[in-house]
């Protein structure tokens, strides 16, 4: 937000009910890569440092946090994990987005269902909408959008919103049909 410190931006969620959430050990589902170091002496990528901070309004996820991660080389890219197009986001400085919201007129923004991922139950559900799961052709909506991508490139697509590890072109991708489920490695 313009001009919004994160803590001025805390209050004010916080007065609507939608309250900060603190992870450090990373994991797409609370965290969008800002920044990745490469450290051959972590065991798992772990949270360097928050930029902005994760949002929750009770079990949905409200905003991801704004994270550099610390991690071993060749576990996240770090040229493709802050540069691929930002998936499910209108507007990132210095990074380019896609969103259904975008370039279809003024009633766009009022008109596009957002994107709704939960963390309830031991498991993370992302993009909860989608018709199609992925991992299952049963009840899918038809042949995927993003054929050249592997199952795995699509669940990183999904979950990181972008391409972090996958080479293969970021642009015109169609990762809005498609939801994911995982357990949180958190849970206790």
């Amino acid at each position: 937000m313009p001009g919004l410190t994160p803590q001025a931006e805390v209050r004010f969620c916080g007065a609507l009910g939608i309250e900060p959430t603190a992870r450090d050990r990373f994991t797409p589902f609370f965290h969008e890569v800002v920044g990745v170091v490469e450290d051959p002496t972590v065991e798992e990528p772990v949270v360097d440092e928050v930029l902005w901070p994760a949002l929750r309004f009770g079990h949905m996820l409200f905003a991801r946090a704004g994270v550099r991660v610390r991690c071993q080389p060749g576990m996240l890219d770090s040229h493709l994990a802050t540069s691929t197009t930002l998936y499910f986001a209108r507007r990132r400085r210095h990074r380019r987005t896609e969103d259904l919201s975008l370039g279809w007129g003024s009633n766009s923004q009022w008109r596009t269902a957002f994107r709704r991922d939960y963390a309830e139950g031991g498991r993370l559900f992302y993009n909860v909408d989608a018709h199609d799961v992925l991992g299952s052709r049963a009840g899918t909506s038809g042949p995927p959008v993003d054929e050249d991508l592997t199952d795995a490139e699509r669940v990183e697509l999904v979950t990181h919103r972008c391409l972090v590890r996958t080479t293969k072109p970021d642009g015109d991708r169609w990762p809005y049909r498609e939801r994911y489920v995982e357990p949180d490695p958190l849970a206790t």
